[in-house]
């Protein structure tokens, strides 16, 4: 994959429903903004182009279960320092919305994820001032709805350099890597919620 901008590999379960048993392996990626993208939660969004067209109510959070992801490269240069946008206010690349991230509703983890032989150099050069302290967690927006929540595009930025993981129960993490191109005052790793 080369210069996608934004996500290059990217699971998504938001309306319902399961996804399991995935293996992904043997990719290199230059320049795409989120290298791994994983998200477990729930939405209604009827009218968003496509999206929840065949629900008639918010969905309960579903499940995301044994997924393998190894062999790995993920690679920026230093046109990962501009912006890029799909739409007027839909940023794709930009050194701080990067990284691997992995999220999810604390009481309806994502289980059983495993990360091996990843390399990853990311763009960096972000200033801790640009980032805002408060990171939104995941909420059932079922239980709690519209409380603020984390989505697929928000927040617009990353906590981290390299790889952000919430909630997972049964997490492996082996033979993992980061460099980055330009100093930067982010954390490079943050697991939170997690077990193994």
């Amino acid at each position: 994959m080369k210069n996608v901008w934004r996500e290059g590999i990217k699971v998504e379960c938001s309306e319902g429903g399961s996804i399991t048993d995935i293996t992904v392996n043997n990719l290199t990626m230059k320049n795409v903004s989120r290298p791994i993208f994983l998200l477990l939660n729930n939405r209604f969004l009827p009218d968003d182009l496509g999206s929840s067209l065949e629900l008639t109510e918010m969905p309960e959070i579903g499940r995301m279960e044994r997924l393998i992801f190894s062999n790995i490269i993920a690679t920026d240069t230093e046109e990962m320092g501009k912006v890029h946008r799909r739409f007027e206010n839909d940023i794709m690349g930009a050194p701080w919305f990067s990284g691997i991230r992995v999220d999810a509703e604390k009481e309806h983890k994502i289980k059983d994820l495993t990360f091996t032989n990843i390399r990853y150099t990311a763009y960096g050069g972000v200033k801790s001032a640009q980032i805002p302290q408060e990171y939104p967690q995941v909420t059932d927006q079922k239980k709690f709805p519209g409380s603020e929540t984390s989505e697929n595009y928000y927040p617009d930025w990353s906590r981290t350099v390299h790889m952000d993981i919430r909630n997972v129960e049964g997490l492996v993490l082996e033979n993992v890597r980061f460099a980055a191109l330009h100093e930067d005052e982010r954390p490079g790793c943050l697991v939170e919620g997690c077990d193994d």
